[in-house]
């Protein structure tokens, strides 16, 4: 089983590094190698609890026995990955011996010699590091430790120009990079701080040229989940027990927490599952539950912001988290089983979020319109008390309260008002196109709800289909085409046209429902292929057909400002909606049917509209008039209206 830790460097000295032949050579950059003395630097002098560290990347080991002066150290180390980091410490290491100390061993003040370093392919080098002033070598990897070398001798220089003494520079540095945990508690000594690394031991039947192409090579490195499940599988956590029984609790143990970690993995993998619980396409890790550890690390540093100062706040943060919690002397099996049932008790309650119709849609939209999934678990939990609202959480139906409540808030500035039909929602598309967008998907949204709740279709809405390819993919779309305005030039004239000769071959089946003789519908026709044939298209016959055509088709009757309203607004993918602009209703209503028929994702109350589900009186299928927007704009005001501010409100 894999062994991870955190280990202060000071732990490290005293120890041997093998690095095999199969790692290239050292070749950190002049910028990498001041980026990590500013690093550490910055870290030393900042205040401090005695608990704070500054952590490096992960050091990749297995065991490996080490001859050293004619004797075998059994405490020697394979280095697979991290001795680009491991050579620049002990070159920092050597540099301050060499200019400040006066090549003194480091015995004299810690009892300890500085790790040592061998190299399969490049033996010379260790002797290099020891005596890193020599000259007449002319191995590559020498001139690299070389450059490193003066890189760090100038730094340290460019701090003393600065007006700083030597010994307030070095000293920081080098007790940073050789004290341990004991060192710093007996010297008690918070300010200067530790230096660590995150210790990750794979076992000796691993193959390690494996591991290290595939941390190196394919650009993979060790993710937070990869690091937390060694965590948690490491072999001290579960060998409290007698010889006689520890190797069968042990198994059956690890195997418990595997098959665990394996479920909620696959669960999570389901992307119907993941995309209502997520918004960004491009923030999915590798394994996907690292999003529940995640939310655990960062519920913790809510409630206890000084936690920052022990777990950091880089991409390791949430590892360290996970090494805090079980880093006490109590690291036994229970201690890990209480911290993975804390794991899996948020597993079940997404779980059972994704299988309450409710909570999946409302928790769904809320995340898409960018609240924090944090904030909706922590609501969820412990209920809303505010001036607004106190709700707390006893019963599922609380629950549901809370949802319904986070919703309201998000539409807490919407405006009513009233005309001869009765009060609807007052936004307009050039003022309120980002509420009106968040109102049409709620409504797409409680649309379905409402079917649920009454037990005629059990249906989800699908926030993978809509998600994944982000919210841009999404446009809010004019019904009844809003202007002329896109129709200025003469390719968008000849598609409107194109398109418009379509409906019109349909329509000879239905002149009789708008009272035209075929000699009209067929002299229509032909202008329009007339004005499609001319090399020199004019305008002000285009404009003459484009009115004659809206007006066989009634669709010249709605002004601007209604044309403008919720009630002629739709949710439709920006692919449709831009391949038929300003297109005959009777036109777009053909494209929505086909793509729908072809598997197109189409939002159930864009569906609604274009199959003129409003239109109880089968008046027209060809056309959106005022009574359908009046008719539509009514159905959104109700079916949302327990999200909306009340009329009086306004």
């Amino acid at each position: 089983m894999n062994e991870i830790t955190l280990m202060p460097i000071g732990c490290l000295w005293d120890k041997g590094f093998f690095i095999p032949s199969y790692q290239r050579g050292y070749r950190w950059t002049k910028q990498q190698v001041e980026d990590l003395l500013d690093d550490i630097l910055e870290f030393t002098k900042k205040e401090k609890t005695k608990n704070e560290f500054y952590c490096l990347q992960p050091l990749v080991v297995r065991k490996h026995k080490l001859e050293r002066q004619g004797k075998i150290i059994e405490d020697g180390w394979e280095v697979i990955d991290g001795q680009q980091r491991l050579t620049t410490i002990r070159i920092i290491l050597e540099c301050i011996r060499e200019k400040y100390l006066d090549r003194k061993s480091y015995k004299n003040d810690y009892s300890k010699e500085v790790f040592h370093l061998e190299y399969e392919t490049r033996p010379e080098t260790e002797k290099l590091m020891k005596d890193i002033t020599k000259e007449g070598r002319d191995y590559i990897d020498d001139h690299f430790i070389k450059k490193a070398y003066d890189t760090i001798l100038l730094w340290f220089e460019k701090k003393i120009l600065e007006g700083k003494k030597p010994i307030s520079i070095y000293q920081p540095i080098l007790k940073a990079l050789a004290l341990t945990w004991d060192d710093h508690i007996a010297t008690e000594n918070a300010s200067t701080g530790i230096v660590q690394v995150i210790w990750y031991e794979i076992q000796d039947e691993k193959d390690p040229i494996e591991t290290f192409r595939r941390i190196n090579m394919d650009k993979i490195p060790l993710t937070n989940s990869e690091l937390i499940k060694a965590l948690f599988l490491r072999e001290q956590n579960f060998c409290k027990d007698s010889e006689d029984n520890k190797s069968d609790l042990l198994e059956l143990r690890q195997l418990q927490i595997a098959t665990d970690w394996d479920r909620i993995e696959n669960s999570l993998q389901n992307d119907e599952f993941w995309w209502f619980l997520n918004k960004d396409k491009d923030d999915i890790p590798p394994a996907r539950i690292e999003f529940i550890f995640e939310l655990m690390k960062d519920i913790a540093l809510k409630n206890d912001p000084s936690l920052t100062e022990i777990i950091g706040n880089d991409k390791d943060a949430t590892f360290r988290y996970f090494n805090h919690r079980l880093s006490s002397k109590k690291n036994d099996y229970v201690t890990v089983k209480t911290l993975w049932d804390e794991v899996k008790d948020y597993f079940y309650c997404f779980e059972d979020w994704f299988n309450n119709y409710e909570w999946y849609h409302y928790i769904g939209f809320l995340v898409y319109c960018g609240r924090k999934i944090l904030d909706i678990y922590l609501a969820c939990k412990d209920g809303i008390h505010d001036k607004e609202a106190k709700i707390f959480v006893k019963t599922r139906e609380d629950v549901t309260r809370v949802l319904q409540e986070l919703v309201r808030r998000h539409f807490k500035n919407v405006k009513w008002t009233s005309d001869k039909n009765g009060p609807y929602i007052n936004l307009s598309y050039d003022k309120d196109k980002k509420t009106i967008w968040d109102l049409l998907f709620l409504y797409n949204i409680e649309c379905i709800v409402a079917q649920c709740k009454n037990g005629r279709f059990i249906y989800k809405f699908p926030f993978k289909a809509f998600k994944e390819n982000g919210k841009e993919h999404w446009d809010v779309e004019h019904i009844d085409s809003y202007t002329q305005n896109g129709l200025k030039d003469k390719d968008p004239q000849g598609k409107w046209l194109e398109s418009s000769n379509h409906v019109i071959d349909m329509f000879k089946k239905l002149r009789e429902s708008y009272k035209l003789e075929f000699d009209d519908l067929k002299r229509l026709q032909k202008r329009i292929k007339e004005y499609k044939d001319t090399e020199q298209k004019d305008d002000e016959v285009f404009e003459a057909l484009h009115s004659d055509i809206q007006k066989i088709f009634q669709e010249d009757e709605n002004n601007e400002d209604i044309k403008n309203n919720i009630g002629n607004l739709t949710l439709l993918d920006s692919h449709t909606n831009r391949s038929y602009g300003n297109a005959l209703f009777w036109a777009k209503r053909e494209i929505i049917i086909k793509n729908d028929q072809n598997g197109l994702f189409i939002p159930i109350g864009t569906k609604n509209v274009f199959l003129k589900y409003f239109d109880k009186d089968g008046i027209s299928l060809t056309s959106w008039s005022q009574a359908d927007i009046e008719k539509y704009r009514a159905n959104i005001a109700d079916t949302l209206k327990k999200f909306l501010p009340s009329n009086e409100e306004n």
